[in-house]
């Protein structure tokens, strides 16, 4: 079941009249257990037909205040059941439906009045489910999985900089030193881990717990690859869902004694990433780009999101730097000069690391061998930095 209600400011209020609705706190319920909570802001499209965005993307019911006639019946034809008349917060609605304390109504208008008023707080932040300003961060946690030491998010502004790459390196370089390693795989729809590691088989459960796949040295990992009967096989899932995911891939894998995590992240900033840094305990991330990128604003959107949610840039990763010729030795700087240096330094990044175009590496990720690759020497400045969190 997924649950859209009318949401305009950082409190979680509800506004007065639907058809001036901003935002929708959205929640997804599955066999009874809630499994995924966010804040979605409709496109300037979505927000001309509000009803339009909620059947295009299959919400079941709507909770709201104040709304005409002409849109309950859009909503009706839509087959969207409508709770109105609630005013308050959003997350004591959201309460209030589960519990049954909402009365269904088709009839209501932007006259009437009623529903869920907000509580007056006690302060009692640790025995309270309201999102109000002072804990929504809080309350997007995901549980604390105590085995895990750190945590380090790997992203990219867009795809295709080598990403997934980088993170597979850094899961070997830290294990080369003698560290637990470990790669939870967040890019749901475009999974690319296990095969670097030449990882086929599936996962398994032991009843309790999903027992993550183990490389030839030692890598525990988690990817929605090693979950489907079929590694071609496509997913195409909304968003609600993919967090969803990835709370099970923390929550319900036994990861044992982990130091350092590697969070494979899709690119850009659209809603897994944001989960991630709103529901892991990021310790930092790593930015993975490449020449060309660095002159845009593309990076600028990555580490302006990290800044947002108050989580440290560990360091940057410059890929395909440049090409080495096998012959002479000479640098050949394909998608011309590096910019790396001025904008870690404009940045107050102190970590930096250059990978040159590799064909032997592509091939040795191609056949499952990346832990076979001396390419980690190249990121020696960024491993560094991770031993000193």
């Amino acid at each position: 079941m997924k649950i859209a209600i009318a949401h305009e400011d950082r409190n979680g209020s509800i506004p007065q009249h639907f058809e001036e609705t901003q935002d929708f706190r959205i929640y997804v319920i599955e066999g009874g257990k809630r499994i995924y909570s966010s804040i979605h802001t409709p496109s300037i499209e979505g927000r001309k037909n509000l009803v339009g965005f909620l059947k295009d993307n299959d919400f079941d019911v709507l909770i709201c205040d104040g709304i005409s006639e002409k849109t309950q019946d859009a909503l009706k034809k839509a087959g969207i059941t409508l709770y109105a008349g609630v005013t308050g917060n959003a997350e004591e609605a959201y309460k209030a439906f589960i519990d049954g304390r909402l009365t269904f109504n088709t009839n209501h208008n932007e006259q009437d009045s009623g529903g869920v008023t907000m509580s007056s707080c006690n302060h009692d932040c640790e025995h309270c489910g309201t999102s109000c300003g002072e804990r929504t961060a809080e309350s997007l946690k995901f549980a604390p999985n105590p085995g895990v030491k750190n945590v380090i998010g790997v992203v990219s502004g867009k795809g295709g900089v080598g990403k997934s790459l980088v993170t597979g390196l850094l899961a070997c370089a830290m294990n080369a030193k003698g560290y637990k390693t470990a790669i939870l795989d967040a890019d749901i729809t475009g999974p690319s881990i296990p095969k670097m590691f030449g990882i086929k088989d599936g996962v398994l459960s032991d009843g309790h717990m999903i027992q993550p796949a183990v490389s030839k040295n030692g890598t525990k990992m988690i990817s929605m690859n090693l979950c489907l009967p079929d590694e071609t096989q496509p997913v195409v899932w909304r968003g609600p869902v993919l967090g969803g995911v990835l709370q099970q891939f923390w929550e319900e894998v036994d990861w044992g004694r982990t130091d350092f995590m590697f969070v494979d992240m899709p690119p850009g900033t659209g809603d897994v990433p944001l989960t991630v840094f709103q529901s892991l305990p990021l310790k930092g991330i790593v930015i993975v780009t490449t020449p060309q990128e660095l002159v845009g604003m593309i990076v600028a959107k990555a580490l302006n999101m990290a800044k947002i949610m108050n989580i440290p840039v560990l360091g940057i990763v410059e890929n395909m730097s440049y090409f080495e010729c096998p012959d002479c030795g000479k640098k050949h700087y394909i998608f011309g000069e590096s910019h790396l240096d001025s904008v870690a330094s404009e940045n107050g990044i102190n970590a930096t690391a250059q990978m040159p175009m590799m064909p032997g590496l592509s091939g040795l990720c191609d056949s499952g061998k990346i832990e076979e690759s001396d390419a980690v020497k190249y990121l020696g400045n960024v491993v560094s930095a991770l031993e000193k969190i």
